[in-house]
């Protein structure tokens, strides 16, 4: 059975095979282990640049708050990791 340090690991090497220009801002954000699935779920989050036009506000006071939106915000992914062999299992977006 693999530790929460190898799920961790395996997770990081998952998400970069998918996003490898997110390497450098990858966090972890949280761990956690399901004896009944024998499945660590470990999520990581990324920094993603914000799409500027999506971003644009139509109020009339947009243009006192320019600026006040930030350029990048913080993407979160939940992995499963088996324990007995550390495969990822899937992934998914992180929700509270």
């Amino acid at each position: 059975m693999i530790d929460i340090k190898t799920a961790v690991k395996k997770a990081k090497e998952y998400l970069v095979d998918f996003f490898p220009e997110k390497a450098d801002s990858i966090r972890l954000e949280e761990t956690e282990f399901n004896e009944n699935a024998d499945v660590w779920k470990v999520t990581l989050s990324f920094m993603e640049e914000r799409d500027q036009v999506a971003s644009v506000t139509k109020s009339p006071l947009a243009d006192m708050f320019q600026g006040s939106i930030p350029s990048e915000y913080r993407v979160y992914k939940s992995l499963k990791i088996r324990a007995k062999d550390g495969e990822v299992l899937g992934m998914t977006i992180w929700k509270a």
